[in-house]
């Protein structure tokens, strides 16, 4: 049995040619926003927690692409935890 995914959804900021510099800001300003800390910090990624949360937010703006992670213990609360984040994007 296979989980239905969810629907992809476009953000105002891959409509235009960010750079990977203004990504990774969006990326910690949004996980900062949604209340995770402990920013970790790296060449295409940030990174936050909140409890037995992670938050990662991947930025490869080389192929327009961000990724939306988020892992923790609850099948019902990871994907509230995710829809906060990618909303402060």
């Amino acid at each position: 049995h296979q989980r239905p995914s969810r629907p992809r959804r476009q953000h105002p900021v891959a409509r235009y040619q960010a750079t990977q510099e203004e990504c990774l800001h969006f990326a910690e300003v949004a996980i900062q926003g949604a209340g995770f800390g402990r920013i970790a910090r790296t060449a295409q990624s940030r990174y936050g927690t909140l409890g037995k949360y992670t938050a990662t937010i991947r930025c490869v703006t080389e192929y327009k692409m961000i990724f939306f992670i988020m892992a923790g213990p609850s099948l019902q609360q990871a994907p509230k935890y995710l829809d906060d984040v990618y909303n402060h994007f």
